[in-house]
């Protein structure tokens, strides 16, 4: 079990960005848009870097990274369908997209000031995960 601040940043932002990558890949199947399917499918690149740098991070630390539970990965999968059941317009799939940053960025910068006491490393990935994000709501915003 991981007890340190440091890890525990890690692991938030390992769980995070493997969050994200389900999130996008779910999206990306769904858009109709072939730019917008290439935006999605590059921020889901982004976050497959972050998880596998935070993961790599922590097994050399010794730790295992958590996963999501299986009941968050149902709800985001139904929210998802809920979300397109009217159609997966460009704008809809934008809101979607950005509805699902923000909240990666507001869990992330909780937990970068809840362990505030993490290395450098830990803290950078925090800000690496919050940057491409925004990045992606900046992209997104040009489809609505």
């Amino acid at each position: 079990m991981i007890h340190n601040p440091n890890d525990l940043l890690l692991e938030e932002i390992y769980k995070s960005a493997k969050m994200g990558m389900q999130a996008t890949h779910l999206v990306a199947e769904k858009t109709e848009n072939s730019a917008q399917r290439a935006d999605i499918r590059q921020q889901h690149e982004n976050y497959h870097r972050i998880a596998e740098s935070a993961g790599e991070h922590l097994v050399k630390k010794g730790a295992l990274p958590g996963e999501n539970n299986v009941l968050e990965k149902a709800a985001l999968w139904g929210s998802i369908k809920l979300n397109t059941l009217a159609g997966a317009s460009p704008t809809r799939i934008s809101e979607i997209i950005i509805n699902g940053c923000n909240m990666g960025i507001v869990e992330i910068s909780k937990k970068m000031n809840e362990y505030n006491e993490a290395e450098f490393f830990a803290k950078e990935l925090g800000r690496t995960f919050i940057r491409k994000s925004e990045e992606q709501i900046d992209l997104m915003k040009s489809y609505l």
